[in-house]
């Protein structure tokens, strides 16, 4: 998987492993995020923007247009 890069142009080397929530913040989406090795107190809240080549926003949004 692709890693993470943040807005300050950091790369987080954290491996997402799934996707696990979602909501609107202002005018955008933000995800839940579980990280591969980490226990749940490490999900993070991501921005859509940061999240360009994500495999597992790809597969959280295949699964919720497939649902409904």
């Amino acid at each position: 998987p692709t890693p993470v890069v943040t807005e300050d142009g950091a790369t987080d080397h954290q491996v997402i492993d799934k996707i696990i929530d979602e909501c609107r913040h202002g005018h955008g989406r933000q995800y839940l995020m579980h990280w591969v090795g980490f226990p749940p107190e490490h999900d993070k809240w991501l921005p859509r923007l940061e999240l360009d080549e994500c495999e597992a926003l790809d597969m959280w949004e295949a699964r919720n247009v497939a649902a409904g």
